[in-house]
């Protein structure tokens, strides 16, 4: 009887030894939070058209965004309620994202089966290759006024942050560790801080991170992802799935340190990827009622009034909006 309590005991202990092995070391890391599926696979409707919401001619400025009218995904601009491309190729292109003056656009673009990062610049049309290398790099974002992208990419195990010093052509790791993943980093417009989407243990979760000195911060344990700070820094917007286990877009209350949902009574969609107006009235976000199947659209929520309009609706796929400065 005891030998076969301690065989049975020896049992338990060589799985769950065998699940923390895969936990820390092989689980596939997947580094978008919105599921990506084969991109390949993904068809426009029959005969789509933008159906653009009458609020597009009254906002701010212009918004970049990835949209799929010809099957693949290709880098359009809405301005005052036009639509017009800026990258199209026979390849996938992704996340665009403006630089701090408004006249580059980061991206990432889909070749031989991984992503790179692009900079296209949006006086000429001309595109300058960032980083790529044989692994896959993703979710660019402009830091230190504009002279340095911040990645992610599974050079690293476990897939972590990279900065590319642009005018020294200089690539050099951020961040670390043997069980986290850090992804998905939004730039302080004026302090060498990044607020991070890391995974330590307790599943995705909001972070800061000092670059310099290496200090983390956590701010939101579990279920958020996808920062992304004011144009005057004092604010941050994020995806936090804690209320109605899907996705709503919240705000991150730096004097009681909770989350703020500005999106309450949308208990049905799932809300991702907000991006803030130039003037820090307006956030733009993707949104759809199925995850995995459905068309994800763009809306707008005036912070001031809570109104919410759509932006971008229609047969297309509308995803990862960025508004310039």
């Amino acid at each position: 009887m005891l030998k076969r309590i301690v065989l049975t005991g020896l049992i338990l202990m060589t799985v769950l030894f065998g699940l923390v092995l895969y936990r820390l070391f092989f689980q596939p890391v997947k580094t978008n939070l919105i599921d990506r599926r084969d991109l390949a696979g993904v068809q426009p409707a029959p005969s789509p058209s933008w159906v653009i919401g009458a609020i597009a001619r009254k906002l701010p400025g212009r918004i970049a965004f990835a949209a799929n009218p010809r099957g693949q995904f290709d880098i359009f601009i809405l301005e005052k309620g036009i639509v017009r491309p800026v990258v199209e190729s026979p390849d996938h292109e992704s996340y665009p994202r403006f630089s701090p003056d408004g006249k580059w656009l980061a991206f990432q673009r889909k070749t031989h089966g991984q992503w790179d990062i692009f900079i296209l610049d949006l006086t000429n049309g001309r595109e300058i290759p960032i980083a790529t290398s044989r692994f896959s790099e993703e979710n660019p974002a402009w830091c230190d006024h504009g002279k340095r992208l911040i990645f992610d990419s599974d050079q690293a195990p476990r897939r972590q942050l990279f900065r590319y010093d642009i005018p020294e052509h200089r690539l050099e790791q951020l961040t670390s560790g043997a069980i986290s993943k850090n992804i998905l980093a939004a730039c302080h417009p004026e302090r060498p801080l990044l607020a991070v989407t890391s995974n330590r243990w307790w599943g995705w979760s909001l972070a800061l991170f000092d670059p310099v000195n290496h200090h983390w911060k956590m701010l939101v344990r579990g279920h958020s992802c996808r920062p992304e700070w004011s144009p005057d820094g004092r604010k941050l917007a994020f995806v936090y799935m804690g209320w109605d286990g899907k996705g709503d877009i919240a705000l991150f209350d730096f004097s009681t340190n909770q989350p703020v949902n500005i999106t309450p009574s949308r208990t049905r969609t799932y809300d991702y990827d907000p991006a803030w107006s130039p003037d820090g009235q307006w956030i733009v976000f993707q949104t759809t009622t199925d995850k995995k199947k459905g068309n994800w659209n763009l809306m707008v929520v005036n912070l001031k009034t809570h109104a919410i309009h759509p932006l971008l609706t229609g047969g297309f796929l509308e995803t990862y909006p960025h508004w310039a400065p």
